[in-house]
């Protein structure tokens, strides 16, 4: 199911509906993702597969344009929720729950009482806990996780008390005193998808200054590249931006 950006909360709703309800069996795609891969399930399911595309008005023509690559022997549905930006998501979850209607009646299914198994409600009563209360200790789990021993192994080892120290020198260091940051995404985040191209709106830019101004560094993960970091200059003045810019905007590794 490929779906315009801003069109994510109808396609998330659909895909929990038929989950939830053991209606059928959706894969949901960003359209701009399609093509990088999600195509292929269309490719090697093409007798048992259906395409139901969700757009904007912003998306029409390229959703449009999708679906005619798609072989024509895949029946596909364009769910179209043009007009206001806001309203279209919030007309699609009722679309969606009309969809969902159909589906059960049509399978012999209530969709909102689809009855839960026992496997299903036990994993509310299950305990969350590491271990016993005495091995509970911040440090001790944190030597555990590092060097991948149980409990009891890492306790009675003669290297604990040095673990244990270097841990709290590491924590004072690099915790305790610490210039404080934050990493942002950027898409969804800082901008709205349907805005990604665009300057960080004004109560955003407002808040990022706040946190600069207080000392806060701040980084960028994103697969955008320099323009992320050019549109952030734009719109944060350069004596705040330039004493430390190499972590204003970076790629992930």
């Amino acid at each position: 199911m490929p779906f315009d950006p801003a069109m994510g909360p109808v396609a998330i709703d659909i895909e929990s509906r038929f989950s939830e309800a053991a209606l059928g069996s959706i894969k949901l795609s960003d359209l701009r993702n399609f093509p990088h891969g999600r195509h292929h399930w269309i490719a090697k399911n093409e007798s048992t597969s259906a395409v139901l595309a969700i757009s904007s008005g912003a998306s029409r023509h390229p959703v449009r344009s999708t679906l005619k690559l798609i072989p024509p022997s895949v029946p596909r549905v364009v769910l179209a929720l043009v007009g206001d930006p806001l309203l279209g998501p919030i007309a699609g979850i009722f679309v969606t729950m009309r969809i969902a209607e159909v589906a059960g009646a049509h399978k012999g299914l209530d969709p909102g009482r689809p009855g839960a198994p026992r496997f299903g409600s036990q994993p509310y009563r299950l305990s969350t806990a590491l271990g016993p209360a005495s091995e509970k200790s911040q440090y001790l789990q944190a030597i555990r996780r590092k060097f991948h021993q149980p409990i009891h192994l890492v306790r009675t080892s003669p290297l604990y008390d040095t673990w244990r120290e270097h841990l709290a020198i590491f924590f004072v260091r690099h915790i305790c005193i610490a210039d404080p940051s934050i990493i942002f995404d950027d898409d969804g985040t800082l901008v709205d998808v349907a805005d990604r191209f665009d300057h960080p709106k004004q109560e955003i830019r407002e808040q990022l200054l706040r946190l600069l101004n207080a000392g806060v560094k701040i980084g960028i993960a994103t697969g955008r590249d320099k323009s992320v970091r050019r549109d952030l200059r734009q719109v944060i003045p350069r004596k705040i931006s330039e004493p430390d810019t190499q972590g204003k905007a970076s790629r992930p590794v």
